[in-house]
């Protein structure tokens, strides 16, 4: 399908990133969750695929990143109720990095030792040695890529572009679809907060945006009225807010009250949950999400489709209109295709990668479907960890998400072509 007219965190996972976390070591879990997962492999007779799924689940206060894995487990047992690999069930086994990076090394050697064919989900402390572990043992990285060294990475192979793709993105989009010239940005005071603000900050300029006003938060704090009234002095034409779960529609009323209106707001694909926006009741209604992932409520797309029908069967209905959910799915559906191209005899983690790197190598044209987003493709330049940038904006009308702006890459992502 063309990824011009697939509707659709990290993608920034900004807020896991800024927060402190608890100590621990990594714990690991089978792939259940209910008992029709385990029906599904049970059912298949050939080696299992193992996938590692490495995830801070605990250790981030506020922050639950559980619907990633969980979405994984959905897409593993549709597969396995579909023959498989070959008849080869796909197992994923999940470990807890608790935001610690002892807990993150653990969990690394772990992925290792049951020797899986790819490493998926979201652990910010990976490049304190699980990474150069991985890449040592020719497994590919998906962890989402929130970290500099990820993005640099020829190992890292996520197929949600975070940060740098929302943010080249979301400036790109105000200057170049929305024609704004004046925007506010509502960001917190942490380097990670700093980088997006710079990144966001150089696409709108160069799209044409003339000014655009910072104010940086501390995170802990619970009084938000200061922070907006400097935000909104500018009278600014559009506002990006970097909130998440309870500041949400707390920060939007205080915003609307000083005359911004919803549809002026936009928001990073973490807090993209349906269950939360509605929860923010009229404060979210018409409110933007850069979305990484295909629009959860287009019904009419067969990759949604597919997947919210396979969320509900498996028992994660209730989280499925949400990104991660969307993101752990998807990994699982890549990681499928891909091993069915390479054939079920000889996939394992060495071949993937030489499939992966070889097929999306620098100057290359190829190409390669990404389930419930667009393509991955050869990385840009300046990112050669980001083999899929594309973007699309959603909005909440009050009970669904509806789509503003289908899939599009910022210049700065652009791979470099031959």
């Amino acid at each position: 399908m063309n990824h011009r007219k697939r509707l659709g965190l990290t993608a920034v996972l900004a807020v896991a990133a800024l927060l402190t976390g608890a100590c621990g070591s990594g714990e690991a879990t089978s792939s259940g969750g209910n008992s029709l997962l385990d029906e599904a492999a049970a059912k298949l007779t050939g080696e299992p695929i193992v996938i590692a799924d490495i995830s801070e689940v605990s250790g981030v206060p506020g922050f639950a990143p559980s619907a990633m894995p969980n979405g994984a487990k959905a897409a593993a047992a549709y597969i396995n109720d579909n023959g498989g690999i070959g008849g080869r069930p796909i197992k994923i086994t999940s470990c807890d990095s608790k935001f610690d990076p002892g807990a993150s090394a653990a969990c690394a050697q772990q992925a290792v030792a049951q020797k899986s064919l790819a490493v998926i989900g979201i652990d910010d402390f990976s490049s304190t040695g699980g990474d150069a572990l991985f890449e040592k043992n020719n497994i590919i990285t998906m962890n989402s890529p929130n970290q500099p060294t990820l993005i640099q990475s020829p190992n890292s192979f996520a197929i949600g572009p975070g940060g740098v793709g929302e943010f080249y993105g979301l400036g790109h989009y105000l200057g170049t679809t929305a024609k704004l010239k004046n925007i506010s940005l509502l960001m917190q005071d942490q380097p990670v907060g700093r980088t997006y603000a710079q990144q966001l900050e150089k696409a709108a300029k160069e799209a044409g945006v003339e000014t655009v006003n910072t104010v940086f938060f501390n995170p802990q704090i619970t009084d938000f009225s200061a922070s907006v009234a400097k935000v909104t002095s500018t009278d600014p034409e559009a506002v990006f807010t970097l909130v998440n779960g309870s500041q949400i529609p707390q920060v939007w009323d205080q915003l609307q009250q000083q005359g911004i209106e919803p549809e002026q707001i936009y928001i990073h694909s973490v807090a993209m949950d349906a269950e939360v926006f509605d929860a923010a009741g009229p404060a979210a209604v018409g409110a933007n999400v850069i979305s990484e992932f295909t629009n959860p409520d287009d019904l009419n797309d067969p990759d949604v489709k597919i997947f919210r029908e396979a969320m509900d069967k498996y028992g994660f209905g209730d989280i499925a209109r949400s990104a991660l959910a969307e993101w752990g799915f998807a990994n699982v559906m890549f990681l499928a295709d891909a091993a069915k191209t390479i054939g079920a005899d000889k996939v394992n983690a060495a071949t993937l990668k030489e499939y992966l790197t070889t097929t999306l190598a620098p100057g290359s044209t190829t190409t390669i479907p990404t389930f419930l987003g667009s393509p991955a493709g050869a990385a840009p330049p300046e990112f050669p960890g980001i083999h899929r940038p594309g973007i699309s904006i959603l909005r909440w009308d009050g009970t669904k998400f509806v789509t503003v702006e289908g899939f599009f890459t910022p210049p700065q992502l652009q791979p470099a072509q031959p």
